[in-house]
């Protein structure tokens, strides 16, 4: 699932994603920011490929999310 994306060329936006996803997604990121929201979840922010980049953990859930921003905007 992605939203918050008009142009179908940019691929920024929210994904919903599967484990192998959000490891890959973290892995290649580097993480300036964490944010421990309780239940086990925790939010990351920092940057992939020069861009900001939003990940959240949720290890008692089967869906994990990642924001990324291509184009190098903030998400607001």
């Amino acid at each position: 699932m992605q939203i918050n994306n008009t142009d179908a060329n940019d691929t920024s936006g929210f994904y919903t994603v599967n484990f192998e996803t959000f490891t890959q997604t973290l892995e290649e990121s580097t993480i300036e920011e964490s944010y421990e929201m309780g239940g086990g979840v925790a939010i990351y922010y920092g940057t992939r490929n020069g861009s900001p980049v939003w990940l959240m953990d949720n290890p008692l859930g089967k869906l994990y999310g990642v924001w990324v921003e291509e184009n190098g905007q903030h998400p607001h």
